[in-house]
């Protein structure tokens, strides 16, 4: 499977899956505000994108970070 984004993914449920996911192989990739969490939890091995869903440029920043998505998960 290609890049895995997880929105939200320093949350309490975010998190936990992005943990599962590394754990488990997969490239992920993680688009947070850090609005309700710290962004400094974000694993090493994982792309960190802050911004907000809402934005496009959020967007565009995470395409130009990892490319094209083969799944996201909106937490």
């Amino acid at each position: 499977m290609g890049q895995v984004l997880v929105t939200g993914g320093t949350g309490f449920l975010g998190s936990h899956l992005v943990d599962l996911l590394v754990a488990k192989g997969h490239k992920v990739a993680i688009l947070d505000d850090g609005s309700r969490s710290s962004l400094e939890q974000c694993p090493p091995d994982v792309t960190l994108i802050e911004g907000d869903v809402r934005s496009s440029a959020s967007w565009m920043a995470v395409e130009e970070a990892v490319g094209p998505c083969a799944l996201i998960h909106h937490l």
